[in-house]
């Protein structure tokens, strides 16, 4: 009989990630690590072609699991369409960093989908400019973890009430 999987954990996740930090130049991609399989022509004219972009891969704790949340891409776009795919997409003028694309990408592609959602924001760190421009778009209080009713009850009532 096939040995079971372990689930991982939130635990597990955010510490392999501790210590991450966003890229000062998103465009500074290294392609080292392809070099037997790619020209460097190729990587060069690939290298032209860029454009900041910012993809969440937003992590769900379930409790008892952990889920990702993928979009579907509309069909009425040029490129990818009707694609499955994590939200995100291109850095624009105001975003401050391409966390900060992540996130209004993010928020836009959940609110195309469902257009009522209410959003409230929930993190362990302190709340960031980003979480600000989120916001900004529409989005909720943000709550600083550890969650409580006392904290969760009246900002979800307030973000109900909001039309």
């Amino acid at each position: 009989m096939p040995e079971a999987k372990k689930a991982i954990t939130a635990g597990q996740v955010r510490a392999r990630l501790a210590g991450t930090r966003l890229p000062a130049d998103p465009l500074a991609v290294d392609f080292s690590g392809f070099h037997e399989r790619m020209p460097d022509q190729l990587a060069q004219r690939l290298k032209q072609k860029l454009r900041p972009a910012g993809v969440l891969i937003p992590i769900i704790d379930r409790g008892t699991e952990l889920s990702v949340l993928l979009t579907r891409r509309s069909h009425d776009l040029k490129h990818h369409a009707g694609q499955v795919s994590f939200p995100g997409g291109a850095m624009e003028d105001h975003d401050a960093d391409i966390g900060a694309t992540a996130l209004r990408e993010t928020y836009e592609e959940v609110i195309k989908i469902h257009p009522n959602q209410k959003a409230i924001i929930s993190s362990g760190f302190a709340e960031t400019d980003e979480v600000k421009e989120t916001q900004k778009l529409g989005a909720g209080k943000y709550i600083k973890k550890p969650l409580t009713l006392e904290k969760i009850g009246p900002a979800v009532k307030e973000e109900l009430e909001r039309l």
